[in-house]
C-alpha cells in the first residue's frame, strides 16, 4: 500500500471512524516534553490515530507546533542573553501575557531553543532536549505520514487554530497558510486523514472557503461564550444550534465535563445528551480532555461509553487501553 492511499483513501478512513478515535494532544507526554519530536513519534507507537497539533506561526510566517501561549514555559529562552530583548506583554484573548512569544522569532531562532523536561520542578535546575524541539507544522505531517508506514495503520493530524484572530491582527493570518500546507500535502477532501480545530467561527467558515478538509468546532467551558461570535453552549445543545455548525463543520470539539456533566463519574448507561444531539444533526463528537488534570482510563473509559467519536487526550496509550475495554464492555458491533 502507498503512502498516498493510507492517507487519502476514502475507504481508509471510513475504516479508521469504526472505531473512536485517539488524538494525541501534542503527542504522548509520557516522561517527554509535549510536542517535541520524540513525543509525537512515541504517539504513533502508542497507537495515536491522530496527532494534535496547536498552530502558531514565525515571524517570517512558517507554521509551527506552537509550544504553548509563550516560549518561556516550554523552552530555554529564559536562558538565551541573546533573546532578553524579545521579553514584552501583549494582550491575547483580552487579558494581558508576558513572556517570549514564537511569532517575534525566525524559524532559525526557534530551531536554536531547547525543550524543557516536563518531569523537573520549574524552581530546581532544568534540562532541556537538543535544540530542534520547535518542529514546524510540515514536520508533524511528516512523522505523521512515517507513522503510518511504520505502524501499517492510517496515522494523520489533527491542526488546532488557536487564537486565529489574534494572528490576523499582527498580519500573520493561519487559515491561508493552513490552506496552502493542506493542499501542498494532499489532505484537501473529507475523506483526508486530517481536521482542522478552532473555536472561533469565524475562523473556520473561512477555511471552508479555502479547503475542502474536515473542520471541527471547539466548545471551550460550560455555560459560557466560547468564541469571539458570542455564541454560547446553551445554544449549541439546541438542535438549531447544532444545525448551525453543521454548516461549517463535520464535528465538534466539546470540553469533556460538557458531556460527564451529573454523571459523578459513573459509567453511562445511554449516550450523553449533547452526543446524541450532535448525531443527529450529522455531527461527531471528539471529546477534549487535554486541559483536564484528572485524565485517566476510567475517564477515558466513560468517554467512550458516552459515545464521543473521538478523544483529544494526552496519554495515548491509556487512551487505547481504555478504548479496548470500552468496546469488551460494548455488545454488538455499534457504540451507540
Amino acid at each position: 500500500m502507498t503512502l498516498g492511499a493510507m492517507v487519502l483513501a476514502p475507504a481508509a478512513a471510513r475504516a479508521q471512524s469504526e472505531s473512536p478515535l485517539i488524538i494525541a494532544d501534542g503527542g504522548s507526554s509520557v516522561g517527554l516534553p509535549a510536542r517535541g519530536l520524540a513525543s509525537y513519534q512515541l504517539a504513533v507507537s502508542h497507537g495515536a490515530d491522530l496527532l494534535w497539533v496547536e498552530l502558531g506561526v514565525t515571524s517570517e510566517g512558517t507554521l509551527i507546533a506552537r509550544p504553548g501561549r509563550e516560549l518561556g514555559a516550554t523552552t530555554d529562552v529564559v536562558r538565551r542573553p541573546e533573546f532578553a530583548a524579545r521579553h514584552k506583554t501583549k494582550s491575547i484573548e483580552g487579558g494581558p501575557v508576558t513572556g517570549w512569544f514564537a511569532e517575534d522569532f525566525t524559524l532559525a531562532e526557534l530551531k536554536s531553543l531547547g525543550g524543557l523536561d516536563v518531569a523537573v520542578d520549574r524552581s530546581r535546575s532544568q534540562r532541556a532536549e537538543v535544540p530542534g524541539f520547535i518542529l514546524t507544522v510540515q514536520e508533524v505531517i511528516d512523522v505523521a505520514r512515517a507513522g503510518s508506514i511504520r505502524a501499517g495503520r492510517v496515522v494523520g493530524v489533527y491542526a488546532d487554530m488557536a487564537n486565529p484572530s489574534y494572528f490576523a491582527s499582527i498580519d500573520l493570518p493561519l487559515e491561508p497558510r493552513l490552506a496552502a500546507t493542506i493542499r501542498a500535502n494532499g489532505y484537501n477532501s473529507p475523506a483526508a486523514a486530517l481536521f482542522v480545530s478552532a473555536s472561533e467561527v469565524g475562523a473556520l467558515e473561512t477555511l471552508a472557503k479555502l479547503t475542502q478538509a474536515r473542520r471541527v468546532q471547539r466548545l471551550e467551558a460550560l455555560g459560557g461564550p466560547y468564541d469571539t461570535s458570542g455564541v454560547t453552549y446553551a445554544e449549541m445543545t439546541q438542535a438549531r444550534g447544532l444545525a448551525g455548525v453543521r454548516a461549517y463543520s463535520s464535528a465538534i470539539a466539546p470540553a469533556a465535563e460538557m458531556l460527564l456533566a451529573g454523571s459523578g463519574g459513573a459509567f453511562p448507561r445511554a449516550a450523553a445528551p449533547l452526543v446524541v444531539a450532535a448525531h443527529a444533526t450529522g455531527l461527531a463528537v471528539h471529546a477534549n480532555l487535554a486541559d483536564d488534570r484528572g485524565e485517566d482510563r476510567r475517564m477515558l473509559e466513560t468517554l467512550f461509553l458516552a459515545g464521543v467519536d473521538g478523544v483529544i487526550c494526552r496519554r495515548p496509550s491509556d487512551a487505547v487501553t481504555a478504548r479496548k475495554e470500552a468496546m469488551r464492555r460494548v455488545r454488538g458491533d455499534r457504540w451507540f
